[in-house]
C-alpha cells in the first residue's frame, strides 16, 4: 500500500497510519451525523421535562426566562411527566417479565447430562453471581432503549487479580525441602539471598522484601502479598447510544457493521492501571495524558442535562480522557475473518514531533474468542424501518401529547389564578392602565369606582375531558390498563412488546453462555455444577435458550382467575394424568409470589424423594405398632400409595407381617392403606363422575338397558 492510499477496513488485518487515519475518519462520520445531538437532547429533555427558563414553583418568572413572560408574570409552567410515566410503565414490564419469565435450556443434540449441567451453570450466573449486576445493567440498557429508540449491550469476559495480605512464617517455609533447616539465626546471615527469593517468587521491590525479611528475623512472622483472582465471569455492559458507543448510520444489522465504536471516558489513574493490565504501550498512555486530558471530539453530544446541571462542564469531566475501542471485521487473503479491535485517543491519531509516524495507537488485536461475530447485542423499540437509529424512541412518540395536556392543565391554572384574583376596573383618574394579568389595573370610563372585572366564563370540565381523552389515545398506544381501552387491544399490544424484549433476552443469554464456553475453566465449572468429572462444553454448538412470559399474569386477579379454572374445570378432567401438576403448581406459587416461591418449591425428584421418606418412616412406625397420622386432605395420595407398595415390597420382614391378618401391623396398613385409596377416589375419580356420570373406565350398560 502506498502512502496516502485509501485503506477498506474490510480487508485491513494489521495496523498503520492510514489505516488508523480511516479508522479515525470512520468515528467522525458516525459522531457528527446531522441530528444525533438534537435527538438525543429532545429526548432527554421530553423524558426529564426540562427547558429553559423553568422555576421550581412551576411559574414562568421573568428572572429565569430573561424575557417578560406570557400571557403574564407567574403563569404557569407545569411540569408534565406523561413520558416518563410511559417509559416507567413500559419498563416495570420489561423488568416483571425477566424475573417472572420462565428460562428454558434445551439441546435436541446434547446427553441430558450434559444439558443438566449446562442449566445448573447458567441459573447459577443469571440468579447468583451476575443476578445484582445483570439487573442493574438491564434496568439502565432498557431505558436506554426506551428513551432513544434503541440500546446495545456489550460482552465480555472479566478476569480481576487482586494483591491480599497472606501470613508467611519460618514454620512454613520449613516445609519446603530447601528452607527445612532454616532458623532466624540463618535467614539473618543469608538476608541478601532470600530477599532476592522473595522478589523472585512474588514480584515485590527491594524495599519491600527487605522488611519482610527483617520481620521474618525478628519476629519469625510477616504479611506477603499474594495475588488472588476476585472475578472470573462474564460482564455485561450497557452503552448510552450516541455517547458510549457510535457506528455508521446506514447499519440495519450491527453483525454487519463496517465498525463498532465503544467510547469511555478515564481518569488519569484509571487509564494507567488499564494500561498496565492490558500491556499497552508507555509512550501512547503518556501522549494520551497529555493531549487528551478534558477533550472530546464532540463535546456537545456528551451533556447530560438534569436540571440546571452540565455534566461535561464538571470538573470531574474535564480531568478525564476520551478513549476509544474501534472494532471492525477483517478478513485475510486466505478469506478468512475475525474482530480486530484497535484502542487509541482522538485526541491524537499519530504522534507528533522528532518526525514520528508510527501509528498512535495502545493496542491492536484479535479480539479473543469472539470469531467473526462482534461481541455486540442491539434492542430497538420498534421495527418500522430497517436502519438501527431509525427505531423511535418514547419521548419522540409522546412529546406532541406532552404538550398538548401542559397546555390544558397552565391554562387551568392560569383561568383559576384570575377567578381567585382578577384584574381592576378603575376610573380615568387613576391614569390609563392596560395589564391584563391577576391584580392589575385595568382603566375603563364606564365606572365611577373600584371594582373587580368579571372575566369570560369557561368550564375546567372542558379541559378536563381534552386530557381524559389524550390519555386515552396514549394509553391505547403503549397497551396501558384503562377501562375506556378494549382488554384483548391492551393485551395483544402489550405482549408484543414485551415478546421483542424477551426475545433480546434470549441472544443475551446465549452470549453470556458463549462467554462461558469460550473462558471458563474446566475446574470452576464442575465446582458449580456439583459433577467432579464434569468439563465445560466447548463444541460449537449451542443450546437452544428461549425465555417466555405471558402478560396476562401481571394482572393478579386474572391469575387466580385462570388458576381457579384450571382447579375447577381441567384437573377434575384429567383422568390419564396430563396434567404435570408439581410443574403446575411451581408456575402458579410463581406467578403469586416469585419470591416465595424460590424459597418453599422443590424439584419434581426433591419432592418424590420426600413423599417417599415420608411414607417409609410411615410404615416404620407402624410396624413398631403406631397408629398412623391420617389427613383429612391428600393431594398427594395416589404417589403414596406408590411409594407404600414399593416400600412394603422391598422389605421381607414387611411382607410376612402381613401375612398374620391378626397381626398389629397389618391392622395398621389396611386402615393407611384404605385412607390413601379413598383420598385417591375423593381428589380424582368422584370429581370426574360428578361432571360426566360415569366412573372413569367403568364398562358399559347391557344394551337394552333403559
Amino acid at each position: 500500500m502506498k502512502d496516502g492510499d485509501k485503506v477498506n477496513l474490510d480487508t485491513t488485518t494489521e495496523v498503520s497510519s492510514e489505516f488508523l487515519a480511516e479508522i479515525q475518519s470512520q468515528f467522525e462520520l458516525a459522531s457528527r451525523e446531522d441530528g444525533f445531538a438534537g435527538k438525543v437532547a429532545r429526548a432527554d429533555e421530553t423524558r426529564f421535562a426540562i427547558w429553559d427558563g423553568q422555576s421550581e414553583d412551576g411559574r414562568k418568572h421573568e428572572g429565569q426566562l430573561g424575557t417578560p413572560p406570557f400571557p403574564f408574570e407567574g403563569a404557569a409552567d407545569v411540569r408534565v411527566r406523561l413520558t416518563d410515566d410511559i417509559c416507567q410503565h413500559l419498563l416495570d414490564g420489561y423488568m416483571l417479565s425477566w424475573s417472572r419469565g420462565s428460562l428454558s435450556i434445551e439441546g435436541s443434540s446434547m446427553q441430558s447430562e450434559t444439558l443438566g449441567s449446562i442449566r445448573m451453570y447458567l441459573n447459577n450466573l443469571i440468579y447468583g453471581e451476575m443476578h445484582t449486576e445483570l439487573m442493574h445493567e438491564l434496568e439502565l440498557h432498557a431505558n436506554h432503549t426506551l428513551d432513544y429508540g434503541w440500546g446495545m449491550l456489550h460482552f465480555a469476559w472479566d478476569r480481576r487479580i487482586s494483591l491480599r495480605p497472606k501470613r508467611l512464617t519460618l514454620e512454613m517455609l520449613r516445609e519446603f525441602p530447601e528452607f527445612a533447616e532454616l532458623t532466624q539465626e540463618i535467614l539473618g546471615e543469608s538476608q541478601d539471598y532470600y530477599i532476592n527469593y522473595l522478589r523472585g517468587e512474588h514480584s515485590l521491590s527491594a524495599a519491600e522484601a527487605k522488611s519482610m525479611v527483617a520481620d521474618l528475623v525478628a519476629k519469625g512472622a510477616t504479611e506477603i502479598p499474594v495475588k488472588e483472582v476476585t472475578r472470573n465471569r462474564p460482564c455485561v455492559t450497557a452503552l448510552r447510544p450516541y455517547r458510549d458507543v457510535l457506528f455508521p448510520p446506514d447499519v440495519s444489522d450491527i453483525q454487519r457493521a463496517r465498525v463498532i465504536f465503544r467510547r469511555e471516558f478515564l481518569s488519569e489513574a484509571e487509564l494507567r492501571a488499564t494500561a498496565a493490565t492490558s500491556g499497552w504501550d508507555t509512550d501512547w498512555v503518556e501522549e494520551a495524558v497529555e493531549k487528551g486530558k478534558g477533550k472530546s471530539y464532540r463535546p456537545q453530544d456528551l451533556e447530560v442535562r438534569s436540571g440546571s446541571y452540565d455534566f461535561w462542564d464538571s470538573k470531574a469531566r474535564a480531568e478525564q480522557i476520551e478513549v476509544v475501542w474501534a472494532y471492525h471485521r477483517g478478513v485475510t487473503e486466505d478469506g478468512i475473518s475475525a474482530i480486530y479491535m484497535t484502542v487509541y485517543c482522538p485526541a491524537f491519531t499519530q504522534f507528533e514531533g522528532s518526525g514520528q509516524k508510527s501509528p498512535a495507537y495502545a493496542e491492536f488485536d484479535i479480539v479473543t474468542g469472539a470469531g467473526d461475530t462482534y461481541p455486540f447485542a442491539v434492542h430497538r423499540y420498534e421495527n418500522v424501518r430497517r436502519g438501527i437509529i431509525e427505531s423511535r424512541g418514547v419521548p419522540e412518540l409522546t412529546r406532541t401529547w406532552e404538550y398538548e395536556i401542559a397546555s390544558q392543565i397552565n391554562a387551568t391554572i392560569d383561568r383559576s389564578t384570575f377567578d381567585t384574583f382578577p384584574p381592576f376596573e378603575v376610573p380615568p383618574e387613576y391614569g390609563d392602565q392596560l395589564v391584563i394579568e391577576p391584580g392589575a389595573l385595568l382603566t375603563t370610563y364606564n365606572r365611577g369606582d373600584l371594582g373587580f372585572i368579571d372575566p369570560p366564563k369557561r368550564e375546567p370540565s372542558n379541559a378536563f375531558n381534552l386530557i381524559q381523552a389524550l390519555e386515552v389515545r396514549v394509553d391505547r398506544y403503549f397497551g396501558r390498563e384503562n377501562k375506556l381501552v378494549p382488554v384483548d387491544i391492551t393485551i395483544k399490544r402489550t405482549q408484543r412488546i414485551i415478546g421483542s424484549w424477551l426475545a433480546h433476552l434470549q441472544e443475551v443469554i446465549r452470549l453470556i453462555w458463549e462467554q462461558s464456553r469460550l473462558f471458563e475453566s474446566d475446574e470452576r465449572y464442575a465446582q458449580v455444577v456439583q459433577i467432579p468429572e464434569a468439563t465445560v462444553p466447548r463444541d460449537d454448538y449451542s443450546p437452544a435458550i428461549t425465555v417466555d412470559f405471558d402478560v396476562k399474569t401481571m394482572n393478579s386477579e386474572m391469575v387466580l382467575k385462570t388458576l381457579e379454572a384450571i382447579a375447577t374445570t381441567l384437573i377434575p378432567l384429567d383422568s390419564s394424568g396430563v396434567i404435570d401438576r408439581g410443574e403446575l403448581t411451581r408456575i402458579a406459587l410463581k406467578h403469586i409470589d416469585p419470591a416465595l416461591a424460590r424459597q418453599v418449591t422443590t424439584s419434581d425428584k426433591q419432592a418424590s424423594s420426600k413423599i417417599f421418606e415420608e411414607v417409609r418412616s410411615e410404615t416404620s412406625m407402624m410396624f413398631l405398632g403406631n397408629e398412623p397420622m391420617l389427613k383429612e386432605e391428600e393431594p398427594a395420595a395416589a404417589m403414596k400409595l406408590q411409594a407404600l407398595e414399593a416400600v412394603v415390597g422391598g422389605n421381607p420382614l414387611y411382607q410376612k407381617a402381613l401375612q398374620d391378618p391378626e397381626a398389629r401391623f397389618a391392622e395398621l396398613y389396611g386402615k393407611y392403606r384404605q385412607h390413601l385409596e379413598f383420598q385417591v377416589q375423593q381428589h380424582q375419580v368422584n370429581p370426574q363422575i360428578g361432571r360426566t356420570g360415569v366412573a372413569p373406565g367403568a364398562p358399559a350398560p347391557p344394551a337394552g338397558t333403559p
